[in-house]
């Protein structure tokens, strides 16, 4: 067993009683690798299909989190115990991303059984009115949706874990949270990104954040030990309790008040009233596959299965290969991000009840005429694109994380949640301990404005009370065999990252599913992302993103190059030629992950 020693030392801190179930899987960690980026990856033993049993696959953005989902596993817990554990974890040691005071998504696939995707996404206060937003010109007030009380939406992360857990949980409840208790607790090493995050965020920070994130009233460097006895407190009442611990009672109270005094309209009501979605997942064939991805509110999923569904006919267009022409591959996923942000922008919205289907989020007429329009030796204009479909024309960093969890029996979890930016609004509920959410900025308050990620205004995204924004975050699980008749989990994926989350899920499906890959090539590779507008490819820094900001140039695309975005964690089954089969998990090179299989 080779264990990265830099993941113990961060772990070590509050994970001493999960040492023991954590042998007998291997993962190796590098870092400050050369070009071309090589992925943490772990490779699980060989196993013949009808015998699997006691195999599992992880893949989390902080080794801490990994360790607690592989005790849960080893414990003879579930992919859902090990998802719970490993989120809990992750609201301790990397609040800069996901946190109780947030929420999510999550995609099951159990064996047997029908698959379910789950909706705690946080929601808008009753009190919510959009002139709160908005200044004597009708123009959004940025800072009021993402640095005040009014930035915060209803979180939905606790109930959205206990749900799963009450469905799949095999493990007790209390046991599944108490490593992030623990963690809080002991405290645990701030790494380097975190310590990022809380510079840049410190005059962003209340007075109880500063407190949690601070020491002397100076920010926590890399290295220092987070502790947060307050959080502390919460998660060991949550565990006794379950979320009633959490949505009432002092813990309510705490974190109403603290939104309010910092001019918002949460109320324990609000809380009190909070409810899960248990959804129809969406489905698709994704290159050959069959995908199962979230539904609205998240965009994520539609634009996945509707850039997949072009680049069949862009190949046959093009009379060339993928796989022989990189470049026209890059072009054609430039070409197919682009399309994919003007549909979103039409259609994309909440709904009480989500549409399962793609032709019922954006309409085939819409989708063919974006996919005709595809000229293979030049790159199209996003007005133009925007005004032919809708007759409407319109002019930071990783903050979520994911978990890809398969365990023994073929049960398969992918599950993403945020606290939105950086350290969410910045507001920690005093008492509590609870980092809280900025989710509210992820409405569209004005035609004329964007949000935090540039992303322009989204028709059907405005606030209402108790509406659910649009999302980004696209947890997928792409099915082994033909569509009709699918075999059981072949690719657990998600990733952090705003608009381009789900163009980094889609670049790695395509890199594997479509043109042969290795998963840990298809992860750690350079990314392009298009978002419409504004109308430009953004490239990855780097030799690799050298390269393809020439290819796309030569295709008339306008280029921006950015430092490195997302943070994937991805679970594939690999088929081996005996006909065994060998689970592979892999964590991006661009976090602080880490994966284990056995």
């Amino acid at each position: 067993m080779a264990v990265d020693g830099r993941a113990l030392r961060w772990a070590a801190a509050a994970l001493a009683l999960l040492a023991a179930g954590c042998g007998g899987w291997r993962s190796t960690a590098q870092d400050n690798l050369p070009e071309p980026r090589q992925a943490r990856i772990a490779v699980g033993h060989s196993y013949v299909p009808a015998a699997p049993r006691g195999h599992f696959a992880v893949a989390t953005a902080h080794p801490a989190a990994t360790h607690a989902a592989v005790a849960a596993l080893r414990k003879g817990g579930s992919a859902v115990d090990a998802v719970v554990a490993a989120s809990l974890v992750l609201s301790v040691a990397t609040p800069q991303s996901t946190g109780i005071g947030g929420g999510g998504f999550a995609v099951v696939a159990p064996p047997g059984a029908a698959a379910r995707a789950f909706d705690f996404r946080e929601t808008a206060p009753a009190a919510t009115q959009v002139a709160d937003y908005l200044d004597g010109s009708g123009r959004l007030v940025a800072e009021r949706s993402q640095h005040h009380g009014l930035a915060v939406g209803v979180p939905g992360y606790v109930a959205g874990l206990w749900t799963l857990h009450q469905r799949w949980g095999r493990r007790p409840w209390a046991e599944v949270c108490e490593p992030a208790a623990a963690l809080a607790e002991a405290g645990v090493e701030v790494t380097p990104q975190l310590a990022g995050a809380i510079e840049v965020m410190w005059p962003a920070l209340d007075g109880a954040a500063r407190l949690v994130f601070g020491r002397n009233g100076i920010p926590l460097h890399a290295g220092e030990l987070l502790r947060w006895p307050g959080k502390a407190s919460t998660l060991r009442a949550i565990a006794r309790q379950g979320p009633g611990a959490f949505y009432a009672g002092p813990v309510a109270q705490d974190i109403a008040r603290a939104v309010q005094d910092a001019g918002g309209k949460l109320t324990e009501t609000d809380l009190q009233r909070y409810a899960v979605r248990e959804l129809e997942p969406l489905r698709g064939e994704v290159f050959g596959h069959l995908a199962l991805t979230m539904p609205p509110p998240s965009a994520g999923g539609a634009q996945l299965l509707a850039m997949a569904e072009w680049f069949g006919p862009w190949q046959a267009k093009a009379g060339g290969t993928y796989a022989q022409d990189p470049a026209l591959a890059h072009h054609a996923l430039a070409e197919a991000m682009r399309r994919s942000f003007v549909l979103r922008l039409a259609y994309s919205s909440d709904s009480e009840a989500p549409p399962a289907t793609l032709d019922a989020i954006y309409p085939a007429a819409a989708r063919a005429a974006l996919r005709d329009g595809f000229d293979p030796t030049r790159a199209g204009k996003s007005a133009d694109l925007r005004a032919a479909t809708t007759g409407k024309r319109l002019e930071s960093h990783d903050n979520t994380s994911h978990v890809s969890v398969v365990d023994g029996d073929g049960l398969a979890v992918a599950s993403t949640h945020t606290v939105n930016l950086l350290l969410g609004s910045g507001i920690v509920a005093p008492h509590s301990g609870v980092l809280l959410n900025n989710e509210m900025d992820d409405f569209s308050y004005s035609d004329r404005d964007s949000n935090a990620f540039g992303l322009a205004a989204s028709l059907g995204n405005r606030p209402t009370p108790g509406a659910r924004p649009v999302s980004s975050m696209t947890p997928t699980i792409l099915m082994r065999g033909p569509t009709s008749n699918p075999q059981g989990p072949w690719l657990v994926i998600g990733s952090p990252g705003g608009p381009r989350i789900a163009t980094a899920v889609t670049q790695v499906i395509f890199r594997v599913a479509y043109t042969g890959w290795s998963l840990a090539d298809a992860v750690g590779g350079a990314r392009v992302h298009h978002q419409a507008f504004p109308d430009e490819a953004w490239i990855e820094t780097g030799p690799q993103g050298d390269a393809m900001a020439r290819q796309l140039q030569a295709f008339g695309h306008a280029v921006a190059r950015k430092s490195a975005w997302c943070n994937v964690q991805a679970v594939l089954l690999q088929h081996g030629a005996d006909g065994t089969h060998q689970w592979l998990a892999v964590s991006d090179p661009r976090g602080e992950g880490l994966a284990a299989a056995r």
